[in-house]
């Protein structure tokens, strides 16, 4: 998160929202090691930076748009970080338990089912 300078002028933004939107905030907060509005000052300026960066237009010349079309247009050079992942099966075709590992995502684990309701 930006650290405004101390002689930043500040302004004040009121929201109204359920009480469960805000004991979600609370909990994410809290999880995130921060105080509520740090947490929601970040996640407001992501999603702001989301949307201005989605819809903000490059005006380019002839020129550098047709350089721009050559690249995409290119064969992709190898790649040996992407090259083994694609390689190795999918973790849910091997039938093997023991050789199920757990999957990270963010901070859930996820663990393939072994198609009990457990």
């Amino acid at each position: 998160m930006r650290n405004p300078t101390p002689t930043a002028r500040r302004h004040a933004l009121s929201l109204c929202m359920t009480p469960e939107d805000r004991g979600l905030f609370d909990r994410a907060a809290r999880v995130a090691g921060t105080m509520t509005a740090a947490f929601v000052l970040d996640a407001a300026r992501r999603a702001a930076e989301d949307v201005v960066m989605d819809r903000t237009l490059f005006r380019v010349g002839p020129e550098a748009f047709e350089g721009f079309r050559a690249r995409l247009d290119e064969a992709p050079r190898p790649n040996d970080r992407l090259r083994s992942p694609l390689q190795a099966g999918a973790p849910w075709e091997n039938t093997s338990e023991s050789s199920r590992p757990a999957v990270s995502h963010r901070r859930w684990h996820l663990v393939p089912s072994t198609g009990k309701h457990e």
